[in-house]
Order: structure tokens, then sequence, then C-alpha cells
């Protein structure tokens, strides 16, 4: 896991997603991938990413409006998922 990322200790709540794409992706800063639990910056983060992985967990409907209203195209990882 990375520090600060949220009250859930157990991978199941995200379907390990979350796990997979942090363990993956986190040391990839220089490619341009940003991982983070909870930030101080979180809207100018999102405002300066170009895409926002959507993963399962409490629920994603917030975090969608929340990478729209800031330009960032919200990208959903899930299987199972009709639009």
């Amino acid at each position: 896991g990375i520090p600060n990322s949220g009250p859930h200790h157990s991978a199941e709540y995200s379907m390990h997603i979350r796990q997979r794409v942090t363990r993956k992706l986190r040391d990839r800063q220089d490619e341009g991938f940003f991982i983070a639990g909870k930030i101080h910056d979180y809207s100018s983060q999102v405002a300066m990413s170009t895409f926002c992985g959507v993963l399962p967990g409490d629920g994603w409907s917030g975090g969608i409006v929340t990478y729209l209203r800031h330009g960032c195209i919200p990208v959903i990882i899930q299987d199972g998922v009709d639009l």
C-alpha cells in the first residue's frame, strides 16, 4: 500500500485492483504516473492530469464528477460495469 491511502485495510473492498495498480505504477512518476494516498493539493493534481483512474471501492461516481470538473478524463478500471 501507500501511506495515508485511506481507512481500508482489506484489499477485497476494491477487488484488489487498487493494490495492483499501486504496485505496478507507484515508482513510475518519471513516466507521468502519479499514485498517492490522501494529498492536500488534490484538486490541483487532478487538474494537471490528463487521465484519472476510477477504481472500485466505496463508490466512484463522485470521483468521476470531480475529474470531469477539473478537465481530467476518467478511466474506469473494473469488470462488469455497464454505462
